[in-house]
């Protein structure tokens, strides 16, 4: 490894990622934000995230929670412990923080597995232990998210929307498709 290489990567491990994702939400929060739909400020919030996971030498996956005081809650898997079900993580918050979260959450947020914003089983029985309270979770994954709208609309529990969103480059040279062909 190249004497270079190896400086940056002590730089980045240096770097104080959960300081930095506090202050791109302070930003955001001054112009709003809407998970429900992120907008380019709360993607920008999103990747802030997605960045310090991927570049922090940390235990475990993040786990951000805003609540509906708009007051942002940080698991990065050193102090606190995980768990299956989101009211035990919302007490474990409370118990060592002392500070009380603001119910509905408005968002849940953590990474997906091997780098893809997709949800596995023990995401399910997290997102469902958060029926009623949780207004959204969001899987951040390499250059894309996934939202699930979880809150309850209009008596209907148990239906989802979901939207994902992945970012890459698109090329010129899409297919060896005839161009009268796609326009048909």
């Amino acid at each position: 490894m190249s004497e270079k290489k190896k400086k940056n990567e002590d730089k980045m491990k240096d770097f104080d990622w959960l300081q930095y994702i506090r202050e791109v939400f302070a930003e955001m929060l001054c112009g709003g934000f809407d998970f429900e739909s992120p907008d380019s400020d709360t993607e920008r919030f999103l990747m802030a995230i997605w960045c310090a996971n991927a570049h922090a030498p940390f235990h475990d996956k993040i786990e951000v929670i805003v609540d509906s005081d708009d007051v942002l809650f940080i698991n990065d898997g050193n102090d606190y412990e995980r768990n299956e079900d989101i009211k035990k993580d919302i007490v474990g918050v409370m118990d060592r923080t002392g500070e009380i979260i603001g119910i509905p959450i408005k968002s849940y947020i953590t990474i997906g597995g091997h780098g893809k914003a997709l949800l596995g089983r023990e995401d399910w029985s997290k997102i469902k232990s958060g029926f009623g309270f949780l207004d959204t979770c969001i899987f951040l994954g390499n250059n894309e998210y996934l939202v699930l709208q979880t809150k309850e609309e209009q008596g209907e529990q148990f239906t989802f929307l979901a939207k994902k969103v992945f970012y890459g480059l698109l090329s010129d040279e899409i297919g060896d498709t005839d161009e009268s062909e796609e326009l048909a």
